[in-house]
C-alpha cells in the first residue's frame, strides 16, 4: 500500500428506524454512541437511504514481540494505537482490521491500559522500526429504512462510497443473545 493512501471501512448499525428506544433497534444505538463519543454529526444521505457520519483514524500496528528463548512460536496478537493522545489502545488477536478498529471506536475505557509506547519497548530495549500509520476512512451508517429492507441501502452505500466487502461491520440485535452480551462474526449471514 502506497504511503499516504486511505483504507476504507463502512460500520453499519441497523435497527427500525420509526421505532426508537427498542431492543431491535441496538445497531443505530451503537452508531449514535460512537458519533457522539467521537462529535460527529449524523447527516442524512439520500443514495444511500440513511444517515451517514465519517470519521478519520490513524491506526500503528506494532510488530510482534520476537522471543529469543527455545524457539518458541510467536504470538499472533496486534496492538493498536489510535493516533488522538488518550485514546484506547487494546491487543486483538488476529482480529480483522475493520473489527480492531470498530472495538476501539466503540471503547470507552481501554481493553489494555498500559502506555502504548511501553507495550513494544518493555520486552525488547531495541524494538524494530513501527510501520508507517494506516489511514482509515470509517464512515458510520444507519439505514432510514425498516431493517428488513436494509441490505438495499448498504449495497447502495457500498457502492457510493466505493467501500470493499472484507471492510464492513454490521451491527444488529439478536434475541438469542442474553442482553448485553456481545458476539463477533467475520462472514455470513446473521444466522
Amino acid at each position: 500500500m502506497a504511503t499516504g493512501s486511505i483504507r476504507k471501512a463502512l460500520i453499519v448499525g441497523l435497527g427500525n428506524h420509526p421505532l426508537p428506544d427498542t431492543r431491535h433497534n441496538v445497531g443505530m444505538m451503537v452508531l449514535d454512541h460512537i458519533a457522539r463519543w467521537k462529535g460527529l454529526t449524523w447527516t442524512p444521505q439520500k443514495k444511500c437511504k440513511g444517515w451517514v457520519a465519517t470519521v478519520h483514524e490513524s491506526v500503528m500496528p506494532l510488530q510482534p514481540k520476537k522471543t529469543r528463548k527455545r524457539q518458541q512460536p510467536m504470538q499472533s496478537s496486534t496492538t493498536l494505537l489510535l493516533e488522538k493522545p488518550n485514546s484506547p489502545s487494546f491487543t486483538s488477536s488476529s482480529a480483522p482490521a475493520p473489527i480492531s478498529i470498530a472495538s476501539a471506536l466503540c471503547s470507552s475505557h481501554p481493553f489494555h491500559p498500559a502506555p502504548a509506547h511501553t507495550s513494544a519497548i518493555a520486552s525488547n530495549p531495541m524494538p524494530e522500526p513501527l510501520p508507517e500509520p494506516v489511514r482509515w476512512e470509517i464512515t458510520l451508517l444507519k439505514p432510514k429504512v425498516w431493517m428488513n429492507e436494509s441490505g438495499q441501502s448498504v449495497a447502495k452505500a457500498v457502492k457510493e462510497l466505493n467501500i470493499p466487502l472484507a471492510n464492513i461491520i454490521i451491527v444488529h440485535d439478536d434475541m438469542q443473545r442474553d442482553i448485553g452480551k456481545l458476539s463477533l462474526k467475520q462472514g455470513g449471514s446473521a444466522k
